[in-house]
């Protein structure tokens, strides 16, 4: 909204009287940098933009998309700083790499008992087992 006149001046009226209702700050998304710019000086309270230009008196950007979270589309005002889709993505085929060909878990991503406990948990076992076992079965 605000790439004519006419909803450029529809917009600065709406963010005034947005002002005057009582609003704390304003978000402008997607609007033309020079439309943004008038309706930041002509307001007394915070003007938020995101893709409104430099203008304003703070940015927002969905992390996901400031980090590179989502693949597919970004937003002409986005800004990555970072491709954590690719790091992920990589990371998620090494992990399924290691763990089909038993590199992962090593023992020390491992928990372990004490020989003693294990073999005292072995004889509880194995007289549980030979108890559960039916009649004749030996």
């Amino acid at each position: 909204m605000g790439k004519t006149a006419d909803e450029a001046v529809d917009l600065i009226k709406l963010a005034i009287e947005c002002e005057k209702a009582g609003a704390f700050a304003v978000d402008l998304e997607c609007v033309p940098d020079r439309v943004a710019k008038i309706i930041t000086e002509t307001l007394g309270i915070p003007v938020i933009g995101i893709g409104a230009g430099i203008n304003c008196d703070g940015q927002a950007l969905v992390t996901q998309d400031v980090v590179g979270l989502f693949e597919q589309f970004v937003p002409k005002f986005v800004k990555q700083y970072l491709n954590l889709w690719e790091e992920i993505t990589g990371a998620v085929k090494d992990f399924k790499v290691e763990v089909e060909t038993l590199k992962f878990p090593r023992p020390e991503h491992s928990f372990s008992i004490s020989e003693e406990q294990f073999l005292a948990l072995m004889s509880i076992y194995e007289q549980k087992s030979k108890a559960d076992e039916p009649e004749g079965r030996s």
